[in-house]
Parts: structure tokens; sequence; C-alpha cells
């Protein structure tokens, strides 16, 4: 395991590092590409947990709105037809 010069800071790293772990500069030549990769994993998930959270929030204000006019028309017909 012989150490190597990272060309960004010159400080002796491993060969086998993917980054360098005194300044970060990526050691491995495919290292942007999984960097990338992991970005847009990252960005579809956000897309699609903002989607689920937008879902979930329409339906409770849905139920909301349903249970509201659901008392208010028991409500009106309890008094006109004098259920009480």
């Amino acid at each position: 395991m012989p150490l190597i010069a990272c060309p960004e800071c010159s400080k002796p790293v491993s060969d086998q590092a993917i980054i360098c772990p005194n300044c970060g500069y990526p050691l491995h030549p495919n290292i942007k590409i999984f960097a990338l990769k992991a970005v847009k994993s990252i960005t579809e998930v956000s897309k699609n947990l903002f989607s689920c959270l937008f879902s979930m929030i329409l339906l409770v204000v849905s139920i909301a709105i349903l249970t509201f006019f659901s008392i208010l028309a028991f409500k009106y017909f309890a008094v006109k037809y004098s259920l009480f």
C-alpha cells in the first residue's frame, strides 16, 4: 500500500484511496461519474418524496373538507327534521 502525492494538496495519500482525506480531491478517474449518478439518484428520490408528501397532504385536506361538510349537512337535517 504505497503512498502517492495528492495532485491538489500534495499531501501523502494511499494509492487505494478514492478521494484525498485531506482536501477531498477525487483520485479515482471515475469518481465524477459516481458522484453524478449519486446526485441524480438523490434528486429522483427527493422528487418522489415531494410528490408522495403532496399526495398525502391533499388526501388529508380532502378528508377534512368532507368531514366538515358532512357535519354541516347532519346538523342542517337534524334541525330541519327535528331529529333531536
